[in-house]
């Protein structure tokens, strides 16, 4: 599964002095750092490009670092010499206090401002659900961990957690729309995909005009927007693509042949969950397709003899293309598609009747459309 905006600490730039306050500061205490470490402060551009900001060295536990006036809040990450990863804070010209752990960054304690108390409450609710998780999995052995009862076990907990972590992003959003971290919450609920098109365009829409003009508010916009292209009721976009025999086949084709419907079906052969729910696919379609339903699998492998040993082992028989360019794949981006097995159910004349149908879903739905 890809991330939607990479947050990291990649490329460093050189940022030129800028204006700050007394009241506009970051002090902080540490544990278990030796005196004279540096500590930097960057400020994040672009999504993942970092500009130095200042630094400071600590002494007796310590620092204490100036951060600049800014007009909206503003995404930092603090990083010590010598420790991997970073801190994320945020600038809203209030003076900070952390506690910061140098073993584990992301459960730092940091204090100032409504937009830091809201992201530090999420962060802490995150690591609490999947320590929960967590700790069901410590539960068994690793021969137990092998039995699928167990698994569906573990799976029903992950499936629950993450329930309850929808209901908790939705409220933050709905609670906090002029709150910088409410952006990032937004891009874990798009992340997720346990909020359908319309829900989060109504969460979009309630954020503040200043939020939506961040650089994360307007990659968020156009997300949605590429999303809203291939929305259910809207007509699904032609494309083509080579078969294993290299002959180029298009879902016009797949349209124009006998049936009612297409499952355009993105999948991939290295891809753990594909190998999970492919088999019901063929199942599926295998029951019903005399009844109406084709199959257009579109892979995004890169391997050729990975991609046809893969539609051989599964018993595929149905068309089959690929521009074999894995993410790269133009059809991915059309139907901007971040993760898979993904699909969508187009009607004979070609609009999208519905999406993303997996495990029993898929089965249902042809049901209530070509019967049992």
């Amino acid at each position: 599964m890809r991330n939607l905006i990479a947050i990291g600490l990649s490329i460093f730039l050189f940022a030129a002095c800028q204006e700050t306050s007394d009241k506009n500061q970051l002090e902080a205490q540490l544990a278990n750092v030796e005196d004279g470490t540096k500590i930097t402060v960057s400020e994040m551009v672009n999504g993942n490009q970092t500009v130095p900001i200042d630094s400071a060295e600590v002494k007796d536990g310590k620092f204490t670092i100036n951060l600049p006036e800014v007009e909206y809040q503003n995404l930092n990450t603090l990083s010590i010499e010598g420790v991997n990863g970073g801190m994320l804070f945020i600038n809203e010209n209030k003076s900070i206090k952390a506690e910061i752990f140098k073993d584990s960054l992301g459960t730092s304690n940091i204090k100032g401002g409504e937009a830091n108390e809201m992201f530090t409450d999420y962060l802490k609710r995150l690591n609490e659900s999947n320590r929960v998780v967590m700790n069901e999995v410590e539960r068994f052995s690793p021969e137990e961990l092998q039995d699928p009862e167990v698994q569906n076990e573990i799976r029903d907990i992950q499936v629950e957690r993450e329930k309850e972590n929808t209901k908790f992003r939705k409220e933050i959003i709905k609670d906090n729309p002029d709150l910088l971290p409410s952006i990032f919450v937004f891009v874990d609920l798009i992340n997720s995909g346990q909020a359908d098109d319309a829900e989060m365009r109504e969460l979009f829409d309630g954020l503040s005009d200043d939020l939506k003009q961040t650089y994360f508010g307007k990659a968020i916009g156009e997300e949605l927007s590429k999303t809203e292209s291939v929305a259910i009721g809207t007509e699904a976009p032609d494309f083509a693509a080579k078969t294993p025999e290299g002959e180029e086949f298009s879902l016009k084709d797949a349209l124009d042949k006998d049936g009612e419907y297409v499952l355009i079906e993105f999948w991939a052969s290295w891809c753990p969950y594909c190998q999970e729910e492919l088999p019901n696919v063929v199942e599926v379609y295998n029951d019903y397709h005399d009844k109406g339903l084709n199959v257009l699998g579109v892979s995004i492998d890169e391997e050729k003899g990975e991609w046809e040993e893969a539609i051989k082992g599964f018993g595929m028989e149905w068309d089959n293309i690929s521009n074999l360019s894995k993410w790269e794949d133009p059809i991915v981006g059309l139907y901007n598609v971040r993760s898979v097995p993904y699909n969508f159910l187009v009607d004979k004349e070609g609009n999208i009747v519905a999406k993303d149908l997996q495990g029993e879903d898929l089965r249902k739905k042809m049901e209530e459309l070509l019967g049992s």
